[in-house]
């Protein structure tokens, strides 16, 4: 199939993929506050974000046990454009289910076929996982995380595949600004290095920079909260991915392309 027909079928699959969200999220456009959504407001209202992305002691006044500063910079910027609408603040929220669904898509179609793909994205964005989602707005930092991580799942088998190491720096951005969302999404450094794509020293050496990043990470929120790992109760990261859905989308992309290769 020729490139711009290629491009063609891609933006009419997105483009279905926004109606089935429309139409299935569609009444979330008209809740209101829930809870901690108002003391989220109130603390990017008083704070900068560079202040909760850096400072100890202001992100402690929000959490002490997670670093996840993303759901302030994602409410501070609905607050500088909406105000106090939360109609508008649900409607971010669906995008970026809409664009999450796209970037699920997006990673099968590296595997299997663009059908295939386009199903993938379809289950997502009407399983149970997104519908609770959809109308959290406090946990919008969880599907925005997410589509980070599937950015840098794509980068990453991208980098692999091209053998461009600048590709693979740019996962590495894309994976770090997934954990600055939430801490379940660290472990993808180790999730990319048993990809069915080229050798293991391949794989490996496209994941230097995303171990870099993770590093960094480390250090950062040693900073920020005195502790290089944790959670809730000092839980570590495999009690958290328990409760996660991605892991999970994860397994199955990977379970999906052995399966269909024969493996």
């Amino acid at each position: 199939m020729p490139v711009k027909s290629e491009r063609r079928a891609d933006l009419a699959c997105y483009g279905l993929l926004a109606v089935i969200t429309a139409i299935l999220h569609r009444q979330v456009l008209k809740s209101f506050w829930l809870f901690d959504d108002l003391q989220i407001l109130k603390f990017v209202s008083d704070h900068q974000p560079w202040e909760y992305f850096f400072v100890p002691t202001v992100w402690r006044e929000f959490s002490a046990a997670n670093l996840t500063p993303w759901i302030g910079l994602s409410f501070d910027i609905d607050f500088a454009l909406f105000a106090f609408r939360p109609g508008w603040f649900y409607f971010h929220t669906l995008v970026s289910l809409w664009i999450l669904s796209i970037m699920f898509c997006a990673l099968l179609r590296l595997w299997i076929s663009r059908a295939f793909a386009l199903m993938g994205g379809l289950l997502f964005i009407a399983s149970a996982p997104a519908a609770a989602a959809g109308q959290l707005l406090m946990v919008r930092h969880y599907i925005e995380g997410a589509v980070f991580a599937l950015i840098a799942l794509f980068l990453f088998v991208k980098a692999v595949r091209r053998d461009a190491f600048v590709v693979s720096v740019l996962a590495a951005a894309a994976y770090l600004l997934a954990m600055s969302a939430k801490e379940l999404y660290v472990p993808l450094v180790l999730i990319v290095l048993f990809l069915p794509e080229k050798t293991w020293m391949t794989r490996l050496r496209h994941a230097a920079p995303l171990i870099a990043a993770s590093c960094v990470y480390v250090i950062w929120r040693f900073w920020m909260l005195g502790t290089p790992v944790g959670g809730y109760a000092n839980t570590l990261f495999p009690h958290q991915l328990s409760a996660a859905f991605f892991p999970g989308v994860i397994k199955n992309v990977i379970e999906s392309v052995n399966m269909l290769s024969g493996d």
